[in-house]
């Protein structure tokens, strides 16, 4: 997981061409911050970015209506991105990486 750091995802070349692909589809300019932040975090090496408390840029208020957009699911459809509980956003792939990765350490647990 990656917390935000200083660059904005919109100064590095796969963060505003993902945040302007999803403002220019959506209009949402959460959404599109959202999202951005998330590849940002992949091309970091990181599976998820941490929008909760924890990240300074994100208003803890702005969870709740980034969490209702048609985008955002909490993993259980497919969607461009996946938000948990503590306020993890995923890109959708980086999600089911995540959740085959968690099946396959509990398989082996049970064995």
């Amino acid at each position: 997981m990656s917390l935000l750091a200083e660059t904005p995802p919109e100064r590095t070349d796969l963060g505003a061409a993902v945040q302007a692909w999803v403002l220019r589809k959506t209009g949402s300019k959460r959404l599109a911050r959202a999202l951005a932040l998330a590849a940002r975090a992949e091309m970091e090496g990181h599976a998820c970015v941490r929008l909760g408390p924890a990240g300074e840029h994100w208003p803890a208020g702005d969870l709740s209506e980034l969490a209702a957009h048609p985008w955002i699911s909490d993993g259980s459809r497919i969607s461009a991105g996946v938000l948990t509980d503590q306020g993890d956003c995923f890109l959708w792939r980086n999600w089911q990486h995540e959740a085959c990765v968690a099946k396959a350490l509990h398989a082996r647990r049970l064995a």
